[in-house]
């Protein structure tokens, strides 16, 4: 049974986070961090996420 459990973790940690999970962690960022030292503030992220969503979609899209 153990082995079951394992093998579904490894399953579910190998799927790619759903949109409302990428949302939901950018939002939970604090607007004055940045993810790369490229200067791009979680602020401007979020300020620009109608135009980003469709990105994400995209490479979501592309990852199955």
């Amino acid at each position: 049974m153990v082995l079951g459990i394992i093998t579904d973790m490894a399953q579910e940690l190998d799927k790619p986070p759903s949109f409302e999970e990428v949302q939901n962690v950018v939002w939970a960022c604090g607007s004055d961090k940045a993810p790369q030292p490229d200067r791009f503030y979680f602020k401007f992220i979020k300020r620009i996420w109608d135009l980003l969503q469709f990105d994400i979609l995209f490479i979501k899209f592309l990852a199955h």
